[in-house]
């Protein structure tokens, strides 16, 4: 298998328009925007995100201007991508239970390409009380996953983005899948993780100073989750995220099992475009002298 994968942004790093505006015009075939929740909702305060050579750190919390804001701008935007010759995606995040009916009606609403379900988002809070992600309860995952494709199968392409497990990925989550024509994006953050700055401050200002972990130190443990899910669901698409910088990172994400690269921090702390393009070429040099 040589075929050149598609590429694209992970979900989160692409919350303005400006951030919009730079992908259009950049190597990525896919553009996630959003989040976009049922309701308005503001960025955590402070310093709420940090990169260095050990991985990067965020607790944004999902900010966005929630469906009144997307009724307003997306469909101007999916047109915008499609002129471009790329197609959007938009992320969709459950946050109480009630969401799910709402968002999965407005995807099929606003005639989305490709909607993502986002089961694993990490540092959203109701008041003071973290939400556990969506995909640590196996059961209410199904539910959620059934709800998502009996609404919007029809109408969009589907995606579900899944938190890291460790040490292994529940068979009770995979069965959940399997009977579905849905992708699995893997996967988002590691919570509650705790870094420093140079300065020896704390990385995140919010709260407890925790945060999602991903960037470069993520990645062997996202290629473990490939490995795993690739096993289990033989046969669904596998968009692999986490850690993905170069075309190294590409072909090796490739190399065991996934269909797909997103670019998470390495495009969005550094808001350099280019990353796509310089990735994919990369890898068409690599997969020449290493195929998979």
């Amino acid at each position: 298998m040589n075929d050149i994968p598609k590429v694209g942004n992970a979900a989160g790093t692409c919350n303005r328009r400006s951030l919009f505006e730079k992908l259009l015009k950049s190597a990525a075939d896919i553009i996630t925007v959003g989040p976009m929740s049922v309701k308005q909702r503001d960025t955590n305060p402070g310093n709420n995100e940090y990169q260095d050579d050990n991985g990067s750190v965020n607790s944004l919390g999902l900010p966005n201007g929630g469906i009144e804001w997307y009724r307003e701008h997306l469909p101007e935007m999916i047109a915008q991508a499609e002129a471009c010759g790329k197609t959007l995606a938009l992320s969709v995040p459950p946050i109480d239970p009630g969401d799910m009916v709402k968002l999965a009606e407005e995807c099929v609403k606003l005639r989305v390409p490709i909607a993502e379900l986002n089961a694993g988002c990490n540092h959203v809070f109701v008041g003071n009380a973290q939400k556990i992600p969506l995909s640590y309860y196996p059961e209410d995952l199904k539910r959620a996953i059934h709800t998502f494709v009996g609404i919007a199968g029809k109408a969009c392409k589907l995606r579900l983005k899944l938190s890291p497990y460790l040490p292994v990925v529940p068979t009770e989550v995979t069965d959940a899948i399997r009977p579905y024509d849905i992708a699995v994006v893997a996967c988002n953050t590691a919570g509650n993780a705790y870094m420093f700055r140079e300065d020896f401050r704390p990385a995140i200002d919010f709260g407890e100073h925790l945060g999602g972990y991903g960037g470069s130190g993520f990645k062997p443990i996202v290629l473990g989750q490939i490995v795993q899910l690739r096993k289990m669901l033989p046969d669904h698409h596998i968009i692999g995220v986490g850690g993905a910088k170069n075309g190294r990172d590409m072909w090796e994400f490739m190399k065991v099992g996934a269909n797909e690269v997103q670019f998470g921090s390495a495009w969005y702390f550094t808001e350099d475009a280019r990353v796509f393009g310089d990735a994919l070429a990369q890898f068409v040099d690599i997969i020449e002298q290493h195929p998979i």
